[in-house]
Order: C-alpha cells, then sequence, then structure tokens
C-alpha cells in the first residue's frame, strides 16, 4: 500500500487475494501507521461520537432532537475547525437551527424524510449545492452560489440531511495524472486501494507541500497526483481509517470500486470497519482535548 507519504507505488498485489486478505494487508498497514495505540478519552460531545446509525435512531426514537445534534455539530466545528479549516463555508446557524426546528416538527407528526433525517451534512466544494455558496476551491468562482443541487445532494436532502456548507478542496479539483493501479482482488470486481492523501495534514498557512518523501512537488496539484483519479472518473470511492502519522495527525485509505459497484465498495468498507477496531478507536488529538 502506498504510505500517505510515499509519492510511489509498491508492487501490486496479487489478483488471487481474497476478500479478507484484502481487509486484514489494510489493517497490518494501519496497524504499522499507528493506529495499534490506545484509545483516548475525548471532552467531544457524545452526539458528535456516535455513528450514523446510532444517530439515525436515536432522533427517530427521539432520545435526541434535531436541533440538539445540530448544536453539538456546530459546536464541535467551531471547537476545532479554526485548526484545520476543513469547513470553508457554512451556513449560519439560526438558519440551520430554523431547519432542524423543522425537522423536528415533522418528526413529532410521524414523518421521517428517510434514515438522515435531521443529519448535518457537508459537501465537497466542488459539488452545487442550491442557495450555498461554491467555489469549486477557486478564486474564480469566490462569489458564486447555485441555483440547483447536484443529483446526490438532492438524494441527500430527500432522506433527510440538513447541508450546514462546504468541505475544502483543491482548486477545481484537479489532478495532472491517472491513478496507478494499486491492489486487485477476487470475485471479479477490481478494487483499488489507495491513501486518502499523500501526506498527513498540514498547516493551513502552507499553499502546498514543496517537497514529499524528499520528491519537489513542482505544481499544486502533484501532491495529490495519486489519490483523485478514481473520484475523475466517477468511480465510487469511500475513505476509511488508518493510521497516525509521528505528529499524532490521522490519514486514511479509500477503497475504489468498479463503475456503479457502489453497493459492493461500501459493503467492503463496512466489512473493514468490522475487523479493524484498532482503526477506529483512538482518536485524533483534537477530539480528546
Amino acid at each position: 500500500m502506498i504510505g500517505p507519504s510515499e509519492p510511489k507505488s509498491s508492487t501490486p498485489i496479487s489478483e488471487t487475494l481474497t476478500r479478507r486478505h484484502f481487509i486484514e494487508s489494510a489493517i497490518g498497514a494501519a496497524v504499522g501507521a499507528g493506529v495499534g495505540a490506545p484509545a483516548r478519552a475525548t471532552t467531544t460531545n457524545e452526539i458528535v461520537m456516535m455513528t450514523a446509525t446510532d444517530l439515525s435512531a436515536a432522533i427517530r426514537n427521539k432520545k435526541v432532537s434535531c436541533r440538539e445534534v445540530m448544536n453539538a455539530y456546530l459546536d464541535h466545528i467551531d471547537r476545532v475547525n479554526p485548526q484545520f479549516n476543513a469547513i470553508v463555508t457554512r451556513v449560519d446557524r439560526e438558519t440551520l437551527l430554523k431547519q432542524s426546528d423543522s425537522a423536528d416538527a415533522d418528526l413529532a407528526k410521524g414523518t421521517v424524510h428517510g434514515w438522515m433525517h435531521g443529519f448535518p451534512h457537508a459537501v465537497k466544494d466542488l459539488t452545487f449545492t442550491k442557495g450555498i455558496r461554491t467555489t469549486l476551491g477557486s478564486p474564480v468562482f469566490e462569489n458564486y452560489t447555485p441555483t440547483v443541487d447536484a443529483i446526490f445532494v438532492e438524494r441527500l436532502k430527500s432522506n433527510g440531511a440538513i447541508i450546514i456548507g462546504k468541505t475544502n478542496t483543491p482548486e477545481l479539483g484537479l489532478d495532472r495524472r491517472s491513478i496507478k493501479r494499486l491492489i486487485v482482488f477476487s470475485s471479479n470486481l477490481i478494487f483499488l486501494r489507495c491513501p486518502s492523501a499523500q501526506v498527513f495534514p498540514f498547516s493551513a498557512d502552507l499553499h502546498w507541500p514543496k517537497e514529499v518523501a524528499g520528491v519537489a512537488m513542482d505544481s499544486y496539484h502533484r501532491w495529490m497526483e495519486i489519490v483523485a483519479g478514481p473520484s475523475l472518473a466517477g468511480l465510487p470511492t469511500i475513505a476509511v481509517p488508518a493510521g497516525f502519522g509521528t505528529g499524532g495527525l490521522p490519514s486514511g485509505i479509500q477503497i475504489n470500486g468498479p463503475s456503479q459497484k457502489d453497493c459492493s465498495v461500501i459493503q467492503l468498507a463496512h466489512a473493514y470497519e468490522q475487523l479493524s477496531s484498532q482503526a477506529t478507536e483512538r482518536l485524533p488529538g483534537a477530539l480528546t482535548k
């Protein structure tokens, strides 16, 4: 597997690998990256730490309100986002709380819009969001606000999600070269495994990493060149936790599948999570302060 700080690929693993071998090799790499360290206590709101399925059930069963969930997430964002600059555009709290109250009112009437009912959700700033600024990561579109939603945003909303804003992205999401094949395995399906980024998180004051593992990066997009290919090709892609660098900052891996095999990718990621508790139990330092 390509490590987060390694710009070159390793030798592809045999095509005869089984699904379990794939998962076990991914877990082994994750443990090697440092996720085997003990989990630490967190001061983060317990709502934020819920899994999606647990949160969905808690909202439907009225153990928590949509307003409580929204406030918990907005408070969390206010606390950690200045350090990481992950969310670059956010809808104001008053507007989001009104949407949450509306979701609570629907729930009181017995109306559930979907399994994501009342979920705060941010989408990458490459995606059209009706009424929410969409810059594509470029100053050229600094003030552009779409009048329509992208189709998957429509689907998120139809399942009850509340779009709170946009997450950071390289300018125009561009990449200069296509991804190399990293891994293939059984069941007549080809899956790619690659890092979610070529480097661990870096300071927001740095425009882009000028060097990765001793190799000079000659452009803004070079440092992301091996990880953007599947998304640019429209292939289903999911990210899962992998490990931590020496500075305690996290990184992950992407699992990429064949076109229109979204369900298979989700199933594989779920299997990975079931077998890799070490990769999900340790928390980043920002969540333990």
